[in-house]
């Protein structure tokens, strides 16, 4: 089960039936913040791991499948990390059951903001992109809540059931 961890105005949007409570994510890469992410007229969304920090940006136009979007993204983006398929859908799977919740981590919430600050120099630069290659790019930023590593590596250890000694 994975926790989408959302701020008020995606929870606005999206209006869950319920919020889940002391539940916590089962997957490698836990719980995934997600907030708007606004780009000049493009509608897009950042998600990003809590533990890795690792970061996805999905489009927004279609919030009612959030989670079908933030599977087939990290799906994309693990592959081109060259993370081994049976760990991919191992994590894949674990998220097909989804729970939403607040936000609840100051640390994380600053770190999107930096990554949506990164993301919005990326794409006003009129430079062309996909969505996939702006995450890529995000994964190799070294942020200091991970001990001056990068999101990619984090996440690859936890994919491989490393512990990484970050926090």
């Amino acid at each position: 089960m994975v926790l989408i961890r959302c701020t008020r105005k995606i929870l606005e949007r999206l209006r869950p039936s319920a919020l889940a409570g002391d539940q916590q994510s089962t997957t490698l890469l836990g719980d995934w913040y997600v907030d708007f992410l606004p780009v000049g007229r493009h509608r897009l969304v950042l998600a990003v791991s809590q533990p890795s920090l690792l970061s996805l940006v999905i489009p927004a136009r279609d919030l009612k499948n959030l989670d079908v979007h933030l599977r087939s993204s990290l799906d994309i983006l693990l592959s081109s990390l060259g993370v081994p398929p049976d760990i991919r859908e191992g994590e894949l799977h674990e998220m097909k059951k989804v729970a939403y919740a607040r936000t609840a981590s100051r640390v994380v919430l600053g770190c999107m903001l930096d990554l949506a600050f990164r993301a919005r120099v990326r794409v006003e630069s009129g430079q062309p992109y996909n969505l996939n290659e702006l995450a890529l790019e995000l994964s190799t930023n070294i942020l200091s809540p991970l001990g001056h590593h990068r999101p990619r590596d984090v996440a690859l250890a936890l994919l491989s059931h490393q512990k990484a000694a970050v926090q």
